[in-house]
């Protein structure tokens, strides 16, 4: 799949934020009751020029991956947010020939090795192509793949990196394109080097096995941002499993949903059980103690797939510092944070349970319940009292199918003791929420 280097100037703020009930696309609660709770929100942002956006509250975030270049915003979030962690972007396969000029490369690099010292150097780390010509990223200008199985590129890359490391108060780094095959930036053509699947699989985990545990054992966080093509298999299941293992945890695009569109969310058809296999990797993280990261993509406005990706997060969440992120793509230079994607619930209260093609999880402050059929709906008892998507108080919910709604325990009319918004909603709140579900449907 795509990594986050395929997009200019990335930028993520992996966010954890206040939360508010999922009852709406807006920003703000508009009137609706808040509720803080624990961290399980990320935001990203990709887009250029976008960084001071999602950066108004810095209290909010728990992680923030930032360029080097940015790294004099770190003492303002740390500042807001005493326990955030602070992460720098690097490419761990590609160098970029936009930040070389005159044939120098810029002092703070998105990347661990600079393209004019490794042009002037190294020139046999750049990989070609079976014509002879070195392979710039099809999807991403200026991005040039590196060699990521050389040993003494693996060992430069380690020393620049730490460098960039401790000339600031960075907490670690996010890797991006660590990757099993380069098929989404080779665009049809085939590295001279490593010709099959199988040897840039083993170039990219020797990559991983030596800066991992290195940058670990310096007292950085190592987050890579791994792809694997074959990762609902189990040999794909294994594989992230190694890989995760020598990290401090992984990033995952495409969590819920593939692509930036409001469309292709991921289900269970029996066949191709791609929203199974997406919750397998998100659990298994989890279980070996690190920390997991899921990326979603849409546009701004649309409600159903933030619903759809927190409820998925919710599902599998362990309590711990897991994180969903929801990046808004039409348009990217906004605050990504959003009510329907950010909903706090409490800590959970069991795992998560059949309900016919669904899924129900029962938390302390409420209930999550997802439908990853992409044909068939289905209708929930959820075994308690929970604010409807329309305000209203009940039962029972009815989901469509690659639907889901993350609602709140109803208290009736008092707040509940230490809930203030486990209540019924009324009035112009209730109006709002019915507005909300009926735009998202």
């Amino acid at each position: 799949m795509p990594s986050l280097s395929s997009r200019q100037r990335l930028t993520l703020f992996a966010a954890f934020a206040l939360a508010l009930p999922l009852l709406g696309g807006a920003q703000t609660a508009r009137g609706i009751p808040t509720v803080q709770g624990p961290p399980t929100t990320a935001a990203l942002r990709i887009c250029t020029g976008c960084a001071d956006y999602g950066l108004s509250t810095p209290g909010r975030y728990s992680y923030v991956v930032l360029h080097s270049w940015q790294a004099g915003l770190i003492p303002q979030l740390k500042s807001a947010s005493p326990g955030l962690k602070v992460l720098v972007y690097k490419d761990a396969a590609a160098s970029v020939s936009y930040a070389c000029h005159g044939g120098v490369d810029d002092a703070k690099l998105p990347a661990g090795v600079g393209y004019c010292w490794a042009d002037a150097n190294r020139p046999d780390w750049f990989l070609r192509d079976t014509t002879g010509a070195r392979i710039e990223f099809c999807d991403f200008a200026g991005a040039w793949q590196m060699d990521v199985g050389d040993a003494a590129y693996q060992q430069t890359w380690l020393a620049n990196v730490l460098a960039d490391l401790r000339s600031a108060p960075w907490d670690g780094v996010m890797l991006d394109d660590v990757n099993q095959s380069e098929t989404w930036h080779l665009c049809g053509r085939t590295i001279a080097r490593y010709p099959t699947a199988g040897a840039y699989t083993a170039a990219s985990e020797s990559f991983l096995a030596h800066v991992g545990p290195a940058l670990r054992s310096a007292g950085f966080m190592a987050m890579p941002n791994i792809a694997l093509d074959d990762w609902w298999t189990q040999d794909g299941k294994a594989r992230w499993d190694r890989w995760v293992s020598y990290s401090s945890g992984a990033v995952q695009e495409y969590f819920s949903k593939w692509g930036r569109d409001d469309s292709r969310w991921l289900t269970d058809d029996g066949t191709h059980n791609d929203w199974s296999g997406r919750q397998a990797l998100f659990a298994r993280t989890q279980a070996a103690g690190k920390t997991f990261v899921g990326v979603t993509y849409a546009p701004s406005d649309d409600v159903r797939s933030m619903r759809y990706a927190r409820a998925s997060f919710l599902l599998d969440w362990n309590g711990g510092p897991s994180a969903l992120a929801f990046e808004p793509t039409t348009p990217e230079a906004q605050d990504p944070y959003f009510a329907d994607w950010t909903t706090d619930i409490g800590a959970p209260a069991g795992s998560r349970v059949r309900a016919g093609v669904a899924w129900k999880r029962v938390y302390s402050n409420g209930v999550v319940v997802l439908d990853p059929s992409p044909s068939t709906s289905q209708s929930v008892r959820l075994g308690g009292n929970y604010v409807l998507p329309n305000g209203r108080v009940g039962s029972t919910v009815t989901v469509g199918p690659t639907q889901a709604v993350v609602l709140y325990a109803a208290c009736g009319r008092r707040r509940c003791a230490g809930r203030p918004a486990m209540r019924r909603l009324s009035g112009r709140a209730a109006r709002v929420a019915r507005r909300a579900f009926s735009a998202g449907r």
